[in-house]
């Protein structure tokens, strides 16, 4: 008989997992000389993974990743548009607004589910 896997053990586990996978955005931007927009890219990434990830209740639904879609390219400008220097944005900082950054995308998420899953029935 298979044991239950722990609920955070399975997200630890996941986490690693998505860090792994996007392990060549930084390393691609860094073959071409741009590591802080690599990182950038990374963080956004994974961010964006994390939020996809709190509302993995929504993935059988297209709404959620015509949602992602959306999402990366509105952040496409800012990473490519942006100038990033390390010197500026040193890794640790940019903390607070990679978690406002996932906020912002976890609600939108939940706003397209809540507009999307609403009851279509009409009101008497």
């Amino acid at each position: 008989m298979k044991k239950p896997i722990d609920e955070s053990l399975a997200f630890r586990r996941w986490v690693a997992l998505a860090i792994l996978c996007s392990l060549p955005i930084p390393l691609t931007f860094a073959l071409f000389g741009q590591n802080p927009r690599g990182e950038t890219a990374w963080f956004c990434t994974l961010m964006i993974l994390v939020a996809i990830r709190i509302r993995w209740d929504y993935r059988h639904y297209p709404w959620l990743w015509i949602t992602v879609v959306i999402a990366i390219a509105l952040h496409i400008p800012l990473i490519v548009f942006f100038p990033w220097s390390k010197t500026d944005y040193p890794g640790l900082s940019l903390m607070p607004v990679g978690l406002l950054d996932c906020g912002i995308i976890y609600g939108l998420f939940t706003l397209v589910g809540k507009i999307m899953l609403r009851d279509k029935t009409p009101v008497e």
